[in-house]
Formats: structure tokens, C-alpha cells, sequence
């Protein structure tokens, strides 16, 4: 067999190894890894829509697949094989010149099983699993969740206490407002702008409040952010604007003049 022809062997095998064993336990690390380069390895780089802020799991894959760039399918198989191999769950490459009970450990190129960690859905939450519909453990309350959660009282206190800082973001690069706006909490949104918030804060994917609230669809925040000087220009990481995100007849509604 080719050289190709033997890699696609092994990652068959491995793959089959690992989703025909339930007991395997492998840690969240680990799972997102190998499904992002197993996305890569069969279908290319990440080609599907940028699932909502508050899909923690679909985030979370979305976001490994994304980190995955433009490596080529053979590279993320090669990848995939190395991460079964080092995760110590009893399966191993057999050498060409080995017996069939003999295994083959590539200890080569071990920092190839890194896949950026600072996925969004991290930085707030830590899944207890990556498979869809598990449940995720959120950190303690805090300025981000009071928004998220429409808490306007808690977020008066935290403000007015001065500890906290209104622009103030977390790992992702998110501040209060992007929460709020995502979550379609008008009220907090309101109060957020009226304290000072940066109504064009951007996160670490160049993201903006508005390209939250019109990826989830929240129309009257949307509307809000859109009549109070949001920037409709700008591009995030994908070269999209916020108005790009979501469909064009969400867009009318957004520019409406409700008046008319």
C-alpha cells in the first residue's frame, strides 16, 4: 500500500477504536481535538455557521474545527492518529515490519496534538462533556452573568460599587454589553449604554455587540444598538459585518422606521 493508503488506515482504526468503546473516558481536551481534526480530516476546513454564544457545546466543536485553519486532510488524519495514540487508551499503530500483536508508538511531533484552547464557550463554561445536549458547569455569578441573565439590580450594585469596570471583558473578549446583547436583554442593554458602555466593543474575534444580537436574532436589541450609533461597518475575524450574520429580513426589521 501507498503511504496514504496506509494512513487512512490507521485513522479508520483509530477512529472506529474510539467510537466503539464507551468505557473509554478521554477528557474534553482531548474529545475537542480529536473532533476537529476529524471534521478536517473527512470534510476540510470548518464550513458551517457560527452556532449561537449560548450553544456552549456547539460553540465549543465549532470553534476547535475553526482553529484547524486550512491544514489539509492528510495532516488532520496524521494529527487524529497521534492524539488516540498519546491518549494511552490501548490502541497503537502496528509497524509494517512488526508482528500483528506488536504496536508502534510515534513519539515525533508531540506538540501537534495542540489545538488552541481559548475556544469560546471556555472561557465561561467548562463541559463536562462535548457530545450535544450535556449540560455545562458555569462559573460564579459575576458582571457577564448578571447581563446574560437580565439580573439589572445586581449589575446597578456591581457598578455603582466601582469594582467592576462597565468595559471590562472576559477571556473571550466579550464585555457585559456582548452578553446582554445576545441574550436579548433589552433592559440591561439599555442601562449598559446609558452607563457608558462601549456600544462597539469588540471581542477577540472583532465581534461587536450588534453582531451578537443579529446572530441570535434579538430584534428590539438589535434595534436599539442599531438607533444608537452601532457601527454596521465593521468586520469581524470572517470579514462579516454584524448585518452579515444574519438574514436580510431580519435586517429590514432592524432599519425600520417604526413610525411608519
Amino acid at each position: 500500500m501507498s503511504d496514504n493508503e496506509i494512513l487512512s488506515v490507521h485513522f479508520v482504526s483509530a477512529f472506529d477504536f474510539i467510537s466503539s468503546d464507551s468505557l473509554i473516558k478521554l477528557s474534553d481536551d482531548i474529545k475537542l481535538k480529536l473532533y476537529a481534526y476529524y471534521k478536517t480530516a473527512t470534510i476540510g476546513p470548518c464550513n458551517t455557521p457560527k452556532p449561537s454564544l449560548f450553544d456552549f457545546v456547539g460553540r465549543a466543536k465549532w470553534d476547535a474545527w475553526k482553529s484547524t485553519g486550512n491544514m489539509s486532510q492528510k495532516e488532520a488524519m496524521l494529527r487524529y492518529i497521534e492524539v488516540v495514540e498519546n491518549a494511552n487508551v490501548g490502541w497503537r499503530r502496528a509497524g509494517e515490519n512488526d508482528s500483528e500483536d506488536s504496536d508502534y508508538v510515534d513519539d515525533e511531533n508531540d506538540e501537534n496534538d495542540q489545538i488552541n484552547q481559548d475556544s469560546r464557550g471556555f472561557a465561561v463554561s467548562t463541559l463536562s462533556h462535548v457530545e450535544d445536549g450535556e449540560e455545562e458547569k458555569v462559573l460564579e455569578p459575576n458582571i457577564f452573568s448578571f447581563a446574560k441573565e437580565g439580573k439589572i439590580s445586581d449589575i446597578i450594585k456591581l457598578l455603582d460599587s466601582t469594582v467592576v469596570d462597565i468595559n471590562a471583558k472576559d477571556k473571550q473578549g466579550l464585555t457585559a454589553l456582548h452578553w446582554a446583547s445576545d441574550s436579548g436583554q433589552l433592559k440591561v442593554v439599555e442601562l449598559l449604554i446609558e452607563r457608558g458602555a462601549g456600544i462597539n466593543a469588540l471581542t477577540n474575534e472583532q465581534e461587536t455587540p450588534l453582531h451578537y444580537a443579529c446572530l441570535s436574532e434579538q430584534l428590539e436589541v438589535a434595534r436599539y444598538l442599531y438607533r444608537h450609533g452601532a457601527n454596521t461597518t465593521l468586520q469581524d475575524d470572517e470579514g462579516k459585518t454584524s448585518f452579515e450574520n444574519c438574514e436580510q429580513s431580519f435586517r429590514e426589521l432592524v432599519i425600520k422606521d417604526e413610525e411608519k
